[in-house]
């Protein structure tokens, strides 16, 4: 039996098969997760200045998700235009109250190992619907609700949900 030999395709014939590639590939990077790079320390020590973070951006755009507490999102700052990473403190009806270096939501303490910490004001905030407060895990050194014109950003503002860091070496 004569076997046929296997004919090469020319850079032509192949170039539709590369530019379904590219699309496919582009088309993922927009709609379903992002890549972002970290300038500053507001995360540490959970996402170190220079990391590359991916997040989940999918369910954003064709759903309507609520973020849940302690979430790490991504979001359209409204008072700037630029994308920020933050911890979800609090949702649609909580109260937020800072004391004695604390963090309460709704009356409960809360206190996680990533928290950064080396002072607090004594404020309270109530979250209206549509919003959330976040909040930098470096709470020494973040730009976040306590600071920002908006103090309560809208959840549509999401843009995408972090799912993990990858720190390059320097």
């Amino acid at each position: 039996m004569d076997k046929k030999k296997k004919e090469e395709k020319t850079f032509w014939q192949e170039l539709p098969e590369y530019i379904i590639i590219m699309v496919v590939t582009a088309l993922v990077c927009n709609f379903v997760i992002c890549f972002n790079k970290i300038p500053s320390g507001s995360m540490e020590p959970t996402i170190h200045v220079g990391a590359r973070t991916v997040s989940w951006r999918l369910p954003y755009l064709i759903g309507d998700p609520a973020p849940d507490h302690s979430d790490i999102v991504v979001f359209h700052s409204p008072d700037e235009n630029k994308l920020l990473i933050k911890r979800v403190i609090g949702l649609p009806g909580d109260e937020i109250t800072f004391m004695d270096g604390a963090v309460y939501v709704n009356g409960e303490k809360r206190t996680q190992d990533y928290e950064v910490w080396t002072d607090a004001p004594q404020e309270t905030y109530h979250v209206p619907e549509g919003c959330m407060f976040v909040m930098g895990d470096n709470r020494s050194n973040s730009h976040d609700s306590r600071y920002m014109d908006t103090t309560y950003i809208p959840i549509e503002n999401i843009h995408a949900k972090f799912l993990f860091a990858i720190q390059l070496p320097r």
